[in-house]
């Protein structure tokens, strides 16, 4: 029978209140937004605990992965987005492996698809300067620079906006600062991106640096202008071609929980896609060759341009070897960099992103549960501690589940649960090793 003055000498024990406050204390760590922000920068603390955020972040991703694979996927689709891939053939033989990829064979890309009439274009491809060229490029790419340019003013002639892809760096200090381009922004068709009359389009640029977590999707950085002039808001990739999309009015569909989540900072967690369900992916050379398919693929689409061949070259331009370049752990498995902008972008048209649960609900969940294994495991007995034990491990990606299917939040707790097991076995091992 369950006794309270049983239960309270099980939870008042020290090795029990340890473990709560040490889970408690994790919990901090990783989640709250206070110490987000305070780890930014450099120095050994705050490197250290910006380590132990990542390491909880591949844990969450890897429990997200689980939890995205029980989904009802049949329903959903990439509804918005095109993607044009770079591959093995284009990269290694059409372009014999030469980096950075050729600026003319990125024009004629854009041409073929601006042609298409695509709702907008993005080019998922670093367009950064070289060292020693602040602000320029290498005066040999002065051609294929004019050929790009001339391109992306057409496609935004014709119509259709052209969102490239640009980076900041951070510093010492944590202050974050934009990194120069081949192209000043005076250069590009930007007038009408902010317009807040009839729709213009324009070109944009947009920050493709991924977040520690990557279910997070990208909004905005406030950094300094590459000299160091002034701060601005920066937006990122995707955030870009969803306002060049929306006609540059600022907002994303009028969404007041992004344009909060702007304000506040607080992060807003996307729903994840399979690469598999975008399709049909567009190979980069049938769309150069005028391939009629690929072409009319792009039609009305978002469509966006980004690498994906492997390390090492095939024989005769066929498959590579090694792993692909760019691809990172995602709540849908490996997944190359080009896909994440295309679900942030997905999540951002059709409103199916989620934030995080409250920092103190998670704890408050996260104790709850422990408080519950601590007292099976000590007042239960037989079969019945096997079971709730049991139940409590696999109530991990379960309640996770729960709240991100009906409640529309992501909740992260799973290493710290973890913490309770590991002590659990502690005690069963010691247990044994006493009446030995």
């Amino acid at each position: 029978m369950f006794s309270w003055i049983e239960a309270k000498r099980v939870l008042l024990r020290p090795a029990v209140l340890s473990v709560l406050v040490i889970v408690g204390v994790w919990n901090f760590l990783t989640s709250a937004e206070l110490v987000a922000h305070a780890t930014e920068g450099a120095g050994f603390i705050r490197e250290t605990l910006a380590d132990v955020r990542e390491l909880n972040v591949r844990f969450q991703l890897r429990m997200y992965e689980l939890i995205f694979r029980l989904l009802p996927h049949g329903a959903l689709s990439a509804k918005w987005v095109t993607l044009v891939f770079i591959g093995d053939e284009a990269h290694w033989a059409t372009l014999h492996g030469n980096t950075p990829t050729d600026r003319s064979y990125l024009a004629t890309l854009i041409t073929k698809i601006s042609t298409a009439k695509a709702a907008a274009i993005g080019l998922d491809i670093e367009l950064l300067s070289p060292v020693g060229f602040a602000g320029a490029d290498d005066p040999a790419r002065a051609e294929q620079n004019a050929d790009l340019l001339k391109a992306i003013k057409a496609a935004v002639s014709n119509g259709v906006p052209v969102v490239l892809a640009s980076a900041f760096g951070s510093e010492r200090d944590g202050s974050k600062i934009r990194l120069p381009g081949v192209f000043e922004d005076n250069q590009l068709p930007i007038g009408g991106c902010d317009s807040k009359s009839s729709y213009s389009a324009c070109a944009m640029v947009g920050y493709i640096n991924a977040p520690q977590d990557r279910r997070e999707i990208p909004l905005i950085e406030t950094v300094f202008q590459s000299d160091y002039s002034t701060r601005f808001a920066f937006r990122s990739f995707a955030l870009a071609v969803v306002d060049a999309h929306e006609r540059g009015r600022g907002t994303t569909r009028g969404d007041t929980l992004i344009a909060n989540a702007i304000n506040s900072r607080e992060p807003l967690l996307g729903t994840f896609l399979p690469e598999t369900a975008f399709r049909p992916v567009i190979n980069a050379d049938d769309l150069i060759k005028g391939n009629t398919a690929a072409i009319n693929s792009c039609a009305s689409k978002i469509v966006l341009i980004g690498g994906k061949w492997h390390e090492l070259p095939g024989a005769f331009g066929g498959a590579g070897y090694g792993g692909f370049l760019d691809t990172h752990v995602s709540p849908v498995g490996l997944i190359p960099g080009v896909v994440f902008h295309a679900n942030y972008i997905e999540s951002l048209k059709t409103g199916s992103f989620r934030p995080l649960l409250p920092f103190y609900l998670g704890v408050i969940v996260d104790l709850v549960l422990g408080v519950g294994i601590y007292l099976a495991y000590e007042l239960l007995k037989g079969w019945r501690k096997f079971f709730w034990l049991l139940v409590a491990f696999l109530s991990v990606p379960f309640v996770a589940y729960v709240f991100f299917v009906f409640a529309n939040r992501y909740l992260d707790f799973l290493l710290p649960v973890e913490l309770y097991f590991v002590h659990l076995g502690y005690e069963f091992i010691r247990g044994l090793w006493a009446t030995s």
